[in-house]
Parts: C-alpha cells; sequence; structure tokens
C-alpha cells in the first residue's frame, strides 16, 4: 500500500507523535510511505526514520504559500500516485480534503484527534480551523477518531457504516516503561528524597490543559504535606507560562513548584514523579496519560474525552476545575502502598489494552478497505 500523510509539523505533540509511530511502523511493514509537512524542522524530525520514509516539505506562512502547496500537491500527487492519504489535525485535513477536489481518484482519510471542546481559548484562526474542519467533512472518504469522545464531533450525516473507525492510541512499551535508574537519577537532580511526593503534569502550556487547576490543588496540598514536590513539565504559549508563573506567586508556591519547559527524556520525567496528573478542561485520548500508566505511575486526570476509559478507575478522575476533589484524590494517593496498587495497575492496563501493535493492525486495515 502506498500511503500519503500529511500533517501540519514535526514539533512535539500528541498528533505529532502517533503519526510519526504509525509511519515508521507501516514503513517497517513495507508499505510505501510517504510524509508530508507544512513546517520545517521540528523535533520529532529525528525520530522519523528517513531511511524508509520520503520526507516531503511544503512550508506554508499565509495564503499565498497555502496556494503554492496545493499547486505543488496536485503536481506531485501522480509521480507518488498514493493509495490513500492519510491527514491528522485541522490545516493538514483541509489541504488533504481540497487536494481531493482536483484529483477526484484519491482517497482521502482524516483523523480527527480532538473531541468536542470550546474553541474560544483560541485565536480566531484556530477557531475558524476547527469549524471549517467539522462543517467540511463530506470531503474525506474516511474518518478515524482517536477517541470515542472524538467521534461525537462528527455530524451524524457523516456516520455511515463503515466510513468512521476509532483507533485508541497506541503506547509505545520500548519507550515508556518502569525505569528505577532513571527514576533516582533524576530525583537526584531536583534533590527528591525517597519522602518526598512529587506530583507532576506533563502538557503543552495552553488553556485547554489547565495547569492553573493544578496549581490551586498544589496549595492545598502542599498545607497539609510538607513533603511535597510539583513539577510543570512542558513548553508553550508564552502568554499563558507568564499567567502560570504570576498564579505560583499569588498562592505563594513557588518554592514548591519546578516549572520544566523542557526535557528530552519523557520516560524519565514520568519515572521521577509518584504521581502524574491532567487537568485538561477537553481531551481526546492523551497521550501523557497513557506514556505514564506504562512507567507504572499512578495517573489523575479529569473526566474529559477519553480519559475514564483510558485511567480505567473512576476514584482516579474529578471534574474539570474541581481543585478540592483533585486535592482529595493527591490525598489518598499519599499512602505508598496504595500509589504502588494503583501504579501496577496502570502498567498492567497501558501495556495490555493500548498495545502499538493494535493501533497499527486497526489503522492499516482502515487505510486499506478505500
Amino acid at each position: 500500500m502506498k500511503v500519503l500523510i500529511f500533517l501540519p509539523s514535526l514539533e512535539v505533540g500528541g498528533a505529532e507523535q502517533q503519526a510519526v509511530l504509525i509511519a515508521n511502523n507501516m514503513a517497517f511493514e513495507g508499505h510505501e510511505v510517504s510524509l508530508v509537512i507544512f513546517k520545517d524542522g521540528g523535533r520529532l524530525i529525528d525520530k522519523l526514520d528517513q531511511t524508509r520514509i520520503t520526507l516531503v516539505v511544503l512550508p506554508i506562512s499565509g495564503p499565498i504559500s497555502a496556494f503554492f502547496a496545493l499547486s505543488k500537491l496536485v503536481s506531485i500527487c501522480p509521480g507518488y500516485n498514493p493509495t490513500v492519504i492519510y491527514s491528522m489535525l485541522p490545516p493538514a485535513n483541509l489541504m488533504a480534503g481540497i487536494l481531493g477536489l482536483f484529483r477526484k481518484n484519491l482517497r482521502i482519510i482524516w483523523g480527527i484527534r480532538s473531541s468536542i471542546f470550546s474553541t474560544k481559548v483560541y485565536s480566531m484562526k484556530v477557531q475558524a480551523l476547527y469549524w471549517l474542519e467539522t462543517k467540511l467533512m463530506w470531503m474525506a472518504n474516511g474518518i478515524i477518531t482517536n477517541s470515542v469522545a472524538g467521534r461525537q464531533k462528527i455530524p451524524d450525516r457523516h456516520f455511515r457504516p463503515g466510513r468512521v473507525l476509532t483507533v485508541p492510541n497506541g503506547v509505545d512499551s520500548t519507550q515508556y516503561y518502569p525505569d528505577k535508574a532513571a527514576r533516582e537519577t533524576l530525583r537526584k537532580q531536583y534533590h527528591l528524597t525517597p519522602d518526598i511526593i512529587a506530583i507532576g503534569t506533563v502538557a503543552r502550556l495552553d488553556p485547554i490543559k489547565d495547569q492553573f487547576t493544578f496549581l490551586r490543588a498544589a496549595a492545598k496540598f502542599a498545607a497539609e504535606f510538607d513533603n511535597s514536590k510539583f513539577f510543570i513539565i512542558g513548553d508553550g504559549n508564552p502568554t499563558y507560562k507568564s499567567q502560570i508563573e504570576a498564579l505560583i506567586q499569588e498562592l505563594q508556591i513557588f518554592n514548591r513548584v519546578v516549572l520544566i519547559s523542557s526535557i528530552l527524556d519523557i520516560n524519565a520525567a514520568n519515572n521521577m514523579l509518584d504521581i502524574m496528573t491532567l487537568t485538561s478542561i477537553s481531551e481526546g485520548f492523551p497521550n501523557a496519560i497513557g506514556e505514564a500508566m506504562a512507567t507504572a505511575t499512578p495517573c489523575v486526570a479529569t473526566n474529559v474525552g477519553d480519559c475514564e476509559y483510558l485511567v480505567g478507575d473512576p476514584e482516579l478522575l474529578c471534574q474539570v476545575g474541581d481543585d478540592r476533589a483533585l486535592c482529595a484524590i493527591w490525598r489518598c494517593l499519599a499512602d505508598k502502598k496504595l500509589r504502588a496498587k494503583k501504579g501496577h495497575e496502570a502498567y498492567e492496563r497501558a501495556t495490555q489494552h493500548f498495545s502499538v501493535d493494535k493501533c497499527i493492525q486497526s489503522t492499516t486495515a482502515f487505510l486499506g478497505k478505500f
């Protein structure tokens, strides 16, 4: 099978990581895979197996460059002669859809990576892209969602038997696994003695991730437990980052919170933590939770998207914005034996239910139908 994968960029992100994972595995299995991105560079470029995959870069910075990129795609597609085009995220989905209007023989599969949420936290440009994606789903011959919640984003008129498939993200157990040595090394680096409870959130700095709730819960927990330290791991919106820093000062927990803008070894970071937490106001299928579960780190999350299905434990879920309930869950997990039990259960669930093999097999079979 010849597959063209469209992606906005190879910057670090959940969809981008899954796209690289799918591309690498499909190429390894013998499929002819090419990846088209619309922004040059990106930290994930080194993760792409370019010995088997052709990388095509068509930079887009505005309407004029978008027109030239589309023109280039129209001209080069016959040479690639793809069996199917698989795109992810609104900019790439829309580009693939428009391309399909010019090349009627192309089979277009859209990847819907988010669930229903208020886009008001985003710029007008991003809001417009998500709105267009919803309205123009008729352009796609098929749709793959990574969450049941994401399926709800698809209007019923587009939901025909065999046309939409939900494929949970695959958790790569060769990259994310329990690592005692990595845990001890990183805890030593951040001066975490064995008695300190390290609670962290691994997510881009973005209002949709709601690190504010994490910090408010941290302030409550810190008042009860002197042996606690909190980590916000991720980079992103500079304005939002400044607001996070201001809230840390306001809550007077500046000596208890560590901001880590960039960390190369996420597996080590998850192993360092005693509790991983995600306080998003919306999710599809959050990679960050699955990756932490694979390291046997207990995970607490807001009950959004497919977090309930992924975590598989109602005791570890709270409602959006409920910092009191979040702190109460942490309080229970302050018990070391309970943490170990929940961590083991998380590891078993991640490795048994969300394997890369299942993800690749389901995706490849669906793409081959068209």
